[in-house]
């Protein structure tokens, strides 16, 4: 990808020396930091870096098929010496401006580090709790990526931190039923890393291990206590509308944040998108739905949409949207006090199926307000399914369905003509204060 934008930048770059808006010297300061910037992503460096996974699954396969051979003073030789071996060649391919490579020597390093944990406490038979050894193997990743600034090693790290803090929950959650909080700042510091080594990769690995920790954690404590289901999207729709806020709040501060600003925002929508749809499916009127948490999620959610908004980071209808989600929680508690248990009507079909419309339309104009066209990507895409949902399962006849789209259309278009005054008197007020 960076060689294509190279090539991009390199083909137009005469036109904009002839414009008078770049000198030539510059131009060939623009070229050389592209160079700079990729220099680490390029396919030998790829290569580099599988070769060096398949090296130490081959190092740890080989000793394990040998171990009971080897005398435990020659185990010990062994893993010491494949360690710093792969610690010394980094080291050597920093020294000779060769960072692929060195990341692919430290990622080694680090796989025998974790091969060594595990191989020496069964050598010693140290029996202990077993996520504490996926820790521990976080914890070397994750200085050996700070100091030796390698990416592939920290991204190593957050997954090691996130497969420790799930396989916790699941031992916790047997004796005391908590969710594993530790696993925050570990991950803060990992997210902290991506942003001084300016990883963009690492941003979305970090957003995706989140997400894998969240979902997990809310999906024991359902199946373990017993809650009811609705309680999944209903924390996943808040800590959605927190995240994006996080993010648009973050892009104020774009030369400290790097433009984790983007992914986080997007996963935002993705987790918030997601679970709305899922929401329309589990909530049945008369549940009753309370949880003091989900009140303190969409609280700082509402909190992280007011601040962007006065940062002129968002415009007034996605400020009304995000409290209006903030409000679900609420309309939820009192829908599950004022209906029958278990009754379904079209009312709350209709609500659910027009209000996720309207949300996925709000992610599709999030393109031309904030300029992140993954988010409306999200937005197509969910559009689309709810219209399938809508015609296959939400309403029993083809009127109703009919009935629906014709009334969703209508609105749609009126939508449209309110955006168009909207932006209309934007661009006016541009004008006027130009």
């Amino acid at each position: 990808m960076a060689f294509g934008y190279r090539k991009n930048v390199e083909k137009d770059l005469p036109t904009w020396v002839e414009q008078g808006w770049v000198s030539r010297a510059n131009g060939e300061k623009i070229l050389a930091s592209i160079d700079a910037r990729s220099t680490r992503f390029s396919f030998a460096n790829v290569l580099a870096v599988l070769g060096a996974v398949l090296l130490c699954f081959g190092f740890m396969t080989f000793v394990a098929a040998n171990w009971s051979e080897i005398s435990k003073l020659g185990r010990l030789i062994i893993l010491f010496s494949g360690l710093w071996l792969a610690y010394g060649a980094a080291l050597y391919c920093k020294s000779t401006d060769k960072p692929g490579f060195a990341d692919a020597a430290l990622l080694l390093g680090v796989g025998i580090f974790g091969a060594s944990i595990m191989l020496i406490s069964q050598t010693y038979h140290i029996d202990g709790h077993a996520p504490d050894a996926v820790f521990m193997w976080g914890l070397g990743a994750l200085a050996t990526g700070v100091l030796g600034r390698s990416r592939p090693v920290l991204g190593l790290a957050v997954i090691l931190f996130t497969v420790w803090s799930c396989w916790e929950m699941l031992e916790q959650f047997r004796v005391n039923r908590e969710i594993h909080w530790l696993f925050a700042p570990f991950w803060l510091i990992c997210v902290m890393a991506f942003i001084r080594e300016k990883w963009r990769i690492g941003y979305h690995l970090a957003m995706l291990c989140f997400l894998v920790w969240f979902f997990s954690s809310l999906v024991n404590f359902v199946l373990i206590d017993k809650t009811p289901e609705v309680y999944i999207p209903l924390f996943g729709l808040e800590t959605g509308l927190l995240i994006a806020g996080i993010g648009l709040v973050a892009g104020m501060a774009p030369a400290r944040m790097d433009h984790f600003d983007r992914p986080l925002v997007a996963y935002g929508y993705a987790v918030l998108l997601f679970s709305a749809f899922y929401l329309q499916m589990v909530f049945i009127a008369g549940q009753q739905v309370f949880s003091w948490p989900v009140f303190v999620l969409a609280g700082f959610g509402a909190a992280a949409f007011a601040v962007a908004w006065r940062g002129k980071r968002i415009n007034t209808i996605s400020l009304a949207i995000g409290l209006a989600l903030a409000c679900v929680p609420l309309v939820m508690f009192g829908i599950g006090h004022s209906g029958e248990r278990g009754s379904s009507t079209v009312v709350y079909e209709i609500l659910a199926g027009t209000g996720l419309i309207i949300l996925a339309i709000w992610a599709i104009q999030f393109r031309w307000q904030r300029d992140n066209r993954l988010v409306t990507v999200l937005g197509y895409v969910t559009f689309g399914v709810e219209l399938l949902y809508i015609y296959f399962r939400t309403f029993g006849t083809l009127l109703d369905t009919a009935l629906f789209y014709l009334i969703a259309g209508v609105l749609l278009v009126a939508m449209g003509f309110v955006f168009a005054r909207l932006e209309r008197r934007s661009l006016e007020h541009q004008e006027v204060e130009q």
